[in-house]
């Protein structure tokens, strides 16, 4: 039974002690008020309320008998149309029983597979409506459950842990996105200063051609900082490259090594040949 605390709560039924559940102007909510039988017990929901819950039980004492609200121009549950000799609109008498020291509310209710076929969740804008026995001693059963929302202190315990472990993961699936994500970044932009180096390199080799001996020869770059534009962003990077230039077939292998200071090098690989020097339209190994 169904009332909005601001108008009726189940606090007013406890300091009243019993009271007419009057107000009823639904036509199948009224049919299930005069199903009602002394002695029948009934769920307190308070709705319209954040959340809605089911508060405490009261108890049918008088049986359906004519809402005299009805006939009252005054309340706000006149209806004009209902007679007297035939009157539309009932109600019953109830008690108060008890407050349940935790309310169950509407989104607790709602997470429990055995009230999955509950009218409550179904039809909720019913202000009266069956409850199954079934329905009836589960909803007993979590209402004396110390834990909150009904749920006893292992399942809550539970609950937290549960909550704790999805946290968990999803940081953790968060952490490594955003790695793989710098790392990415990482890549291409060691990629874009290996495509610098080699440019030098092969501008270089192409000036140093005539020069070189007729054997192969070697030359090992030390090991030095890379500083470029701020808008590269690639101040900071340890660039290491060595190559291996052959007269005889006028090529040179140039092999690049860039550490961006987290502890993973990249390693790069070209081969520039001339007439004209330039790269043998291969990719570059190590991307």
């Amino acid at each position: 039974m169904k009332s909005e605390p601001e108008a009726f709560s189940i606090e007013d039924l406890r300091r009243q002690g019993t009271a007419g559940w009057d107000g009823v102007r639904n036509y199948q909510a009224r049919n299930y008020l005069r199903a009602m039988r002394k002695g029948d017990r009934a769920f307190f929901y308070h709705s319209s309320t954040a959340p809605p819950a089911i508060v405490g039980i009261l108890e049918v004492v008088r049986e359906a008998y004519p809402d005299p609200t009805q006939f009252d121009p005054r309340s706000d549950h006149y209806d004009p149309g209902s007679e007297p000799r035939a009157p539309r609109w009932d109600q019953v008498d109830v008690r108060f029983v008890r407050i349940f020291s935790r309310p169950l509310p509407l989104p607790a209710l709602r997470l429990w597979p055995a009230l999955k076929d509950m009218v409550l969740l179904k039809r909720g804008r019913l202000s009266v409506q069956p409850v199954t026995p079934p329905e009836w001693e589960f909803i007993l059963k979590k209402s004396e459950r110390t834990g909150a929302a009904g749920f006893t202190a292992v399942e809550a315990m539970v609950a937290v842990f549960i909550l704790a472990l999805v946290g968990l993961l999803i940081g953790k699936t968060l952490m490594r996105t955003n790695e793989a994500v710098e790392r990415f970044r990482q890549r291409r932009r060691s990629a874009a200063l290996a495509a610098m180096v080699f440019e030098q390199y092969g501008s270089y080799a192409a000036q140093s051609f005539d020069s070189l001996p007729s054997h192969d020869v070697s030359h090992q770059a030390p090991r030095a900082f890379f500083s470029t534009p701020d808008d590269l962003g690639y101040d900071g990077y340890v660039v290491t490259s060595r190559s291996l230039c052959d007269k005889n077939v006028a090529s040179c292998e140039v092999s690049v090594d860039i550490d961006s200071g987290r502890g993973r090098a990249l390693h790069f690989h070209k081969v520039f040949a001339e007439a004209p020097l330039e790269s043998r339209n291969q990719p570059m190994s190590g991307l």
